[in-house]
């Protein structure tokens, strides 16, 4: 940065300088030699004509004097840094003022810039594990994959003995026509232990080729003897029928709602009869749990043989909010004896007992879905609550058998 230099001598002012015009202040903060615009009183500048002008002769005693002068300054002041705003003139041969390194140029400050706000994140998405489900298994080709541990993955597989070898190819997977065989078996065994059920039963049948309305009915049931009673929700809500083996000539006492109740009264029905089959595929006494589990026992044990019948498994299904094992059993081929082309039966974990099942047709023709025959559902399902004869009585002060 050039300096700058007045032609005329500097009076002696307020502001100090040396002989030729070099002021002796310290460089204040924030200027650098040569900056103009400094806010500090400068001496008054002389005209040409007038003050005194200095001989030739005596300028380089002038000098002289200068120059001892300026390095006094310097010796006393080893940290200041002199400047002038004037330029140096051609015949100057005193000192020069320095210039200021680039380092240690000041540099004004600045208020500091905010920092930015923290961004704050969305908390990272957990990705969820989902279970996944074991394959189906058809009973004509049993699944024999071997099953390996995450210890058998990690190392090899030792090298089995003879034994070892001979166990296994005689052990193979249990066939899924014995694994349904065994399930159904295991829902009798455990049906032997209950005295008595409650629920909510839901069923629809097809009847001379059309599907009755789903039908929803509060249920009671005993096992010995056997015993049932059905107060209905839906349709006709608020009918009510009560049958017990062995008691009221084994008939089905039963009233409607409405005028019919006023008319008729509580009936004395065959369970076999028009009036008690009424959109219904299966007489009363044939009505529950355990005639469900009889009944598909007897029809397992005949109809499922290898060749004839695919059996598929499927763990976790719901049935409401009653989490089961689907067993789907498949006739691909109609022959004689066989009574549904499909049934699907669904055992709850909770009670080990079938709570829903569903039947079907055959297909009328290739490519068409299976027509549902039957289905029924025990909803809500409660065993061993401590049933009386009274919930199994017409007199029962809470049921309203009578005209009246």
């Amino acid at each position: 940065m050039a300096l700058r230099w007045r032609d005329k001598l500097r009076c002696h002012g307020s502001i100090p300088t040396d002989t030729f015009g070099y002021s002796t202040t310290p460089m204040a903060p924030g200027l650098t030699p040569g900056q103009t615009g400094d806010a500090r009183p400068h001496a008054p500048e002389l005209s040409p004509g007038s003050g005194r002008v200095m001989a030739r002769g005596t300028w380089a005693v002038w000098s002289l004097l200068a120059v001892g002068f300026s390095s006094a300054l310097i010796a006393s002041e080893p940290t200041s840094r002199l400047y002038s705003t004037a330029p140096v003139p051609r015949s100057y041969i005193g000192l020069r003022p320095e210039r200021l390194a680039s380092n240690e140029v000041p540099v004004q400050a600045t208020a500091p810039s905010p920092k930015p706000a923290p961004v704050v994140l969305p908390p990272p998405l957990v990705e969820i594990p989902q279970r996944e489900e074991e394959p189906p298994k058809i009973a004509s080709v049993p699944d024999r994959s071997p099953r390996m541990s995450p210890k058998d993955l990690a190392s090899p597989p030792a090298e089995a003995t003879p034994s070892e070898a001979a166990a296994a190819e005689v052990t193979p997977e249990i066939d899924p026509i014995v694994r349904a065989k065994q399930m159904i078996a295991e829902c009798k065994a455990k049906f032997a232990t209950v005295r008595d059920y409650t629920c909510s039963f839901h069923k629809r049948e097809r009847i001379q080729g059309k599907m009755t309305p789903q039908y929803v009915m509060s249920m009671k049931a005993r096992t010995h003897p056997h015993s049932i009673y059905f107060k209905f929700v839906r349709p006709y809500a608020g009918r009510e029928a009560i049958y017990v083996s062995g008691k009221n000539s084994n008939k089905l006492l039963a009233h409607d709602v409405g005028i019919g109740k006023f008319v008729a009264g509580t009936l004395q029905l065959d369970v076999n009869g028009s009036r008690a089959m009424e959109d219904n595929r299966h007489p009363v006494n044939e009505a529950g749990i355990g005639a469900l589990i009889d009944n598909v026992a007897t029809h397992w044990a005949v109809e499922l043989q290898p060749g004839e019948s695919v059996l598929t498994f499927s763990e976790n299904v719901l049935v409401g909010t009653h989490s089961c094992t689907m067993i789907d059993s498949t006739h691909p081929s109609k022959a004689p004896g066989f009574l549904f082309h499909k049934v699907r039966l669904f055992i709850d974990h909770e009670h080990g007992l079938p709570i829903r099942i569903e039947a079907y047709d055959w297909p009328k023709k290739p490519g068409v879905a299976p027509e549902l025959v039957e289905e029924y559902t025990y909803m809500n399902l409660r065993t061993n609550v401590g049933l009386r004869e009274a919930d199994f009585d017409v007199a029962n002060a809470q049921y309203s058998f009578g005209r009246f």
